[in-house]
């Protein structure tokens, strides 16, 4: 089962969206994506050349989008929700799981778990959430 990682940005730190990817990166069960909507034109994360680095390396398995900051919704610009919206219509995965950008996902096994609880329950639709 895919697991679509969706993570809207605006404006950070590049060494703490690194940790947040290396954590998604070091994970037991590889069958993910990782859906980034960065909203901040003037300093997008991919600025920094260990974050653009750090893209390559994980090829097809990450989708990046910059679009204007939309902190602003008079001027036409989305928000934090548009992001995550934006982020969900990209993503391919069978289950989706937000990631804030300066957050990890935890123990090597998190996305194994959630992936062997998906596939008992089935079909049918259910929230899983952790401490």
């Amino acid at each position: 089962m895919k697991i679509s990682m969706l993570m809207p940005v605006y404006n950070c730190p590049p060494d703490l969206l690194e940790k947040a990817i290396q954590s998604v990166m070091t994970q037991t069960h590889m069958d993910f994506e990782i859906v980034i909507q960065d909203g901040d034109m003037a300093r997008p994360v991919t600025n920094n050349v260990q974050a653009r680095r750090l893209f390559e390396e994980l090829g097809s398995k990450l989708t990046y989008n910059l679009s204007p900051d939309s902190r602003d919704e008079e001027k036409g610009r989305s928000g934090f929700y548009q992001a995550l919206n934006a982020c969900m219509t990209r993503a391919t995965g069978d289950v989706f799981s937000f990631l804030a950008s300066d957050d990890e996902r935890g123990e090597p096994d998190v996305l194994a778990v959630v992936n062997e609880r998906f596939e008992r329950h089935g079909p049918s639709p259910f929230l899983l959430y952790g401490d």
